[in-house]
């Protein structure tokens, strides 16, 4: 209450604190009445209800977008904004003047105030006394300045410095590529490929090898125009594209002019348009010895099929030739390898019992034996090193996606390959040059054993003297394949046709046997077998002493019994293969390479000629 001798607030009811004075009754009833009433102070009612619950969820989801944006994007914005100050660092230290070599560097010490101003008179004495050498200097530190500012920029980025086509094994085109920086972290998953070649780009996907050596990149590939001709010399250019390390370099070189003759890569096109072509998907490569530049129709990338074991059988071959296998090693069989749907003796084979790998060779080229196939390249180091092979030999269409497996239908999957990869291999082989001249030998020879098809004319073709061939089963409803060395008198013939999406297996087949005689008999003389045919006869003979020696090829044999038996050229009963007969035929001999010794030649009946014929 207020006192009311000296005003002042005392808290007292009976006497001043601060003069003394006593409080009378009337005094205290006067301070009641004047004190002001208190107002009563009502509490704040507290928020709630949906609208603020949902208030609050939002604000909540907004923290959490803040917080993971903040660590998504804030070593970026870190780094960006250190190398912004580093920069405008190294900047102001390149234009500012250089110091004396004498004088030694300034320390400085932040706890003392006056060791900073004297460091910072010492400075500028520094700064007045270079003042003339920084004026000289000046345009060599923005020169530095700025090739300063272009490695940050150039930082991390691949730079092609040297580049080199190799086309001495054309259609194989090698490009080593020298780059300024090692290539430690490169894989096919970081360079993009494509050719472009008379302004028609075409992407290289799968179909490459490509290997790095330090700074040095190395891709090989076929060239997919190979079967386009070329009037005149030819520009290419390959283009390199890395997004991630932002290369994006281009390599032109110069497409060898080959001797190619037109008019027979044009009439080859044709017998395959008139008539496979028409009816089914045609991938093709024909050639002779003598050619220069293969015949290739629409190469492209297809189910193998059984056109694997060319590559599986060249593989075992070839560690054959090395030490790694032998022809009487026992290889264990197992049922992860074996394949269900198929009844082949690899295949019926229990688990755990062994077979020879002349056994497996001998299934695979007599029986399509898929599950032989599997154990071979199990025992030639397994499938991903099966296709490191492929790759390094410059199979660059052909490889292994899983362990080769048959399906319902029959056909055989896992396995990838295209036409010029078989014709590379067969062309390779029919010269003995793909592995040694006595392993080529043995893979032909082996090769013999084959099973007939209907794919290959059954009269024979006037100028094939031996053939060696892997084919598709002729009721496969789906593919039908035909890839041969045809081997005659003059020169080599390779044929690799395989065809698809067919409607009618008996149709394709026809047309495949007819496609086969017109096109070899056709590179051999230059004309069709029907125009031969539509020549007049304008020179005949008119002595027995004009006629033409006898040919050599196999002929139709008629058994006639005017030589003693038991001699060259006498008669014995022989087993007649389609026909299961035993028959008196002709002794005929032909030379084995593998054993050195003479061997009787297999028979077989022509129901079309209703003739005997035997297999050359």
């Amino acid at each position: 209450m207020q006192c009311p001798n000296c005003g002042r607030n005392v808290r007292s009811t009976t006497q001043c604190a601060h003069c003394g004075y006593k409080f009378g009754q009337s005094d205290l009833k006067e301070a009641k009445q004047a004190a002001p009433a208190s107002a009563p102070v009502h509490k704040k009612r507290r928020g709630g209800g949906f609208w603020n619950v949902l208030w609050g969820i939002l604000k909540l989801v907004v923290l959490v977008v803040l917080i993971f944006l903040l660590f998504l994007y804030g070593p970026q914005l870190i780094s960006k904004v250190t190398d912004f100050f580093g920069s405008s660092d190294t900047q102001l230290s390149q234009n500012a003047p250089e110091e004396p070599q004498g004088e030694s560097p300034v320390v400085v010490e932040e706890e003392s105030s006056t060791q900073e101003i004297s460091q910072e008179a010492s400075v500028l004495e520094l700064s007045d006394a270079s003042t003339s050498d920084a004026e000289s200097d000046m345009s060599a530190s923005d020169g530095s300045a700025d090739d300063s500012a272009s490695n940050a920029e150039d930082e991390g980025r691949l730079t092609l410095a040297d580049v080199q086509a190799n086309l001495d094994e054309y259609p194989r085109i090698t490009v080593r590529m020298t780059f300024n920086e090692d290539l430690a972290d490169v894989d096919r998953e970081t360079f993009d490929f494509a050719l472009t070649t008379d302004g028609e780009t075409t992407p290289i996907e799968d179909e490459y090898s490509l290997v790095k050596d330090g700074k040095e990149l190395i891709i090989s590939y076929s060239d997919p125009t190979v079967g386009v001709l070329q009037a005149e010399e030819s520009k290419q250019t390959l283009a390199i594209e890395a997004p991630d390390l932002h290369v994006s370099e281009t390599v032109e070189y110069t497409l060898p002019l080959l001797s190619v003759d037109q008019a027979q890569f044009n009439q080859l096109n044709d017998l395959i348009n008139e008539n496979l072509a028409q009816n089914a998907t045609v991938t093709a490569v024909i050639s002779s010895s003598e050619d220069d530049v293969p015949f290739t129709y629409d190469n492209h990338s297809v189910d193998a099929g059984n056109a694997i074991s060319w590559f599986v059988l060249a593989r075992t071959y070839e560690q054959l030739e090395a030490g790694n296998l032998e022809l009487e090693q026992g290889i264990e069989i197992q049922d992860g390898l074996k394949v269900a749907n198929e009844e082949t003796p690899t295949s019926m084979t229990e688990a755990g019992e062994s077979m020879t790998v002349d056994s497996l060779i001998a299934a695979v080229i007599q029986n399509q034996d898929v599950s032989a196939m599997n154990h071979l390249i199990q025992g030639v180091g397994g499938p991903n090193e099966f296709n490191l092979w492929l790759n390094e030999s410059g199979y660059f269409a052909t490889r292994l996606t899983q362990m080769l497996d048959v399906s319902q239908a029959s056909l055989i999957e896992g396995a990838v390959t295209s036409a010029q990869d078989i014709a590379r291999l067969l062309s390779q082989l029919s010269q003995d040059q793909l592995i040694s001249p006595e392993m080529d030998a043995a893979f032909k020879e082996a090769l013999l054993d084959s099973p007939m098809t209907e794919k290959y004319p059954s009269s024979g073709i006037d100028v094939v003297n031996r053939r060696y061939e892997i084919t598709s089963s002729d009721s496969n409803a789906t593919q039908q394949y035909y890839t041969a060395i045809l081997e005659g008198e003059s020169q080599d013939y390779v044929v690799v046709l395989l065809v698809s999406d067919f409607s009618e297996p008996e149709t394709v087949i026809s047309q495949i046997n007819a496609l086969l005689n017109d096109s070899v008999i056709y590179l051999e003389t230059g004309s069709l077998p029907e125009e031969m045919e539509e020549e007049p006869e304008s020179e005949e003979p008119t002595s027995e002493s004009e006629v033409a020696p006898e040919d050599t090829e196999p002929a139709p044999e008629v058994p006639t019994q005017n030589q003693p038996q038991g001699q060259e050229g006498g008669f014995s009963m022989q087993r007649v293969e389609n026909t299961g007969e035993d028959v008196m035929l002709p002794n005929r001999y032909r030379y084995n390479e593998q054993t050195g010794q003479q061997e009787l030649v297999k028979w077989f009946y022509d129901h079309e000629a209703q003739t005997y014929k035997y297999y050359p």
